[in-house]
């Protein structure tokens, strides 16, 4: 017997298009997300262009409160985003048809990548109990503890939109 599926929402927050519109304008124009990178220097890197999601066009603190941003990665906002349009989607659909199951997948390229240098130094100096320079420009903790560390791991925005 087949089982069908239906899907009843889709969340996209993408460097092509945030929100499923954009998303599937780009995607039927040729639209590429690639464009000059912007959340960091790059002038001692041969590779100037990527696929990335400029603070110009997502705000994080519209997703997560000031305090917490600082101690998660950037996938967490980008992840709330998501999952809360997801959420929109489905529950219209839900509410017109009774669902048998439901299920969501969320997934990010490289999570955590930025203030991942910091954060590791700032735990191995917490380990040592060195005293090391642990100001940060990527907004880490200035404390050397291993805070930092769970909000930068490959889950830790799927794990932010769980129940």
């Amino acid at each position: 017997m087949l089982k069908r599926v239906v899907i009843t929402g889709m969340g996209v927050v993408s460097p092509n298009g945030i929100g499923k519109t954009a998303f599937c304008r780009a995607i039927l124009d040729g639209k590429s997300g690639v464009k000059t990178i912007s959340r960091f220097d790059t002038s001692d890197l041969p590779v100037k262009i990527a696929g990335e999601i400029s603070d110009q066009d997502f705000n994080e603190l519209d997703w997560i409160e000031a305090r917490e941003r600082k101690h998660v990665s950037r996938c967490v906002p980008l992840a709330v985003a998501a999952s809360r349009a997801w959420a929109r989607a489905a529950a219209a659909v839900a509410a017109a048809n009774a669902p048998i199951a439901t299920s969501a997948s969320i997934d990010s390229a490289m999570p955590g990548i930025e203030g991942s240098g910091d954060a590791m130094a700032l735990a191995v100096a917490a380990a040592a109990g060195a005293g090391v320079d642990t100001s940060s420009a990527a907004g880490a903790s200035t404390r050397a503890t291993g805070l930092p560390l769970p909000g930068r791991a490959r889950n830790a925005g799927s794990d932010r939109v769980s129940p």
